[in-house]
């Protein structure tokens, strides 16, 4: 193992959650975009229907500084595991605002 090696796997084990490490593909996204693309928008929707952050957490049962921390792109593993839920919330949302 050379020193290149060695600091590639270590800026590679650096990224924040969300980041693509350097070297990695990018492009060629699909017809609805990459998976995070899509959670993010989901909590935007999320977001349009319920302004206030506070009601938001209620709603998903979720502390608000993890509502707070996904604005910021951060705590990506919990927004992945929570994406069932707030698409439940989404869906009941606008189906009641029919």
């Amino acid at each position: 193992m050379t020193l290149a090696d060695s600091s590639n796997r270590l800026d590679q084990n650096s990224q924040p959650a969300g980041v693509p490490a350097h070297g990695t593909a990018r492009g060629g996204s699909t017809a609805g975009g990459t998976a995070d693309q899509q959670l993010f928008a989901l909590h935007a929707r999320l977001c349009e229907l319920v302004p206030e952050p506070a009601e938001r957490a209620t709603l998903l049962k979720l502390p608000l500084s993890v509502d707070e921390a996904w604005r910021d792109g951060r705590m990506m593993p919990v927004l992945r595991a929570q994406r069932k839920s707030i698409q439940a919330v989404v869906d009941r949302l606008e189906y009641d605002a029919r």
